[in-house]
């Protein structure tokens, strides 16, 4: 407990007791020692915050519980824990991902190595059960310009450093984190991909899940660029037209 921090993880979690301890094995056996897991309980329902607290009590790293009066939703939980974030890297890991033990490592070393300030990783999409579904395979990089064609950044892969996020926050909106990492990629040349042997991400593709519902992730995408972006309608009609073919391909199994 007495190490120093490098990385903040956040998590928020709402009515998580059926994932959350599988995500909280995955930071226990992480090779990598120095960093702080701040979970956002946000007005949970469930077993949630009583499951964190065991976690707390046998952990052997830095749990920091923040409960919610209310439920505020992703965005609002994420700033929170923002605010309180003490690392040099900030990642962001739901309550139903997780990751293998090497991710947090690997990434740091090539963080520190290669002097950047915001990487990501390829990553895989399991069921509720933990489940192979598929790879999802990224680019070696993307700037700005990359990403308004699509996202490319999977959130529980990205490591920021705290210096780049300054004072930003995620604002509530569909693809909240999509519109985090364009406001990132205004301040900084480009993201970089981490190479591993094999993704070391699980994203967890259920039912339920927003981002699944393809009509509305596309309406909000079309709102990001007129209403949050201001692009005009020609430009948005073209970066459009590109998510909209990747999006197809994505998602082609």
């Amino acid at each position: 407990m007495g190490l120093n921090i490098d990385i903040s993880v956040i998590t928020p979690a709402y009515n998580a007791e059926k994932f959350i301890t599988r995500t909280y094995n995955s930071l226990k056996n992480q090779k990598f020692k120095k960093f702080e897991w701040i979970i956002i309980n946000d007005a949970s329902n469930d077993r949630t915050e009583e499951l964190i607290k065991e976690f707390i009590t046998e952990a052997h790293f830095k749990i920091i519980l923040i409960n919610n009066i209310e439920n505020v939703g992703v965005a609002k939980s994420r700033n929170n824990g923002l605010d309180l974030a003490t690392g040099e890297y900030i990642c962001f890991l739901d309550a139903d991902d997780f990751w293998s033990e090497e991710k947090l490592l690997l990434q740091f070393q090539y963080m520190n190595e290669n002097k950047c300030s915001i990487s990501y990783m390829d990553y895989r999409h399991v069921d509720d059960k933990g489940e192979f579904i598929k790879d999802i395979i990224s680019p070696i990089e993307c700037n700005r310009n990359h990403l308004l064609k699509s996202n490319c950044i999977g959130t529980l892969t990205c490591m920021v450093s705290k210096e780049l996020i300054k004072d930003r926050r995620f604002i509530k909106h569909g693809h909240e984190d999509y519109i985090f990492w364009l406001e990132l990629l205004s301040s900084t040349e480009k993201a970089v991909k981490v190479i591993t042997e094999k993704p070391l991400c699980n994203y967890t593709i259920s039912k339920n899940s927003l981002s699944g519902k393809k009509i509305k992730s596309a309406q909000w995408q079309w709102k990001i660029y007129r209403n949050i972006l201001q692009i005009n309608l020609i430009k948005s009609c073209y970066y459009f037209t590109h998510y909209a073919i990747k999006g197809l391909l994505k998602h082609k199994i």
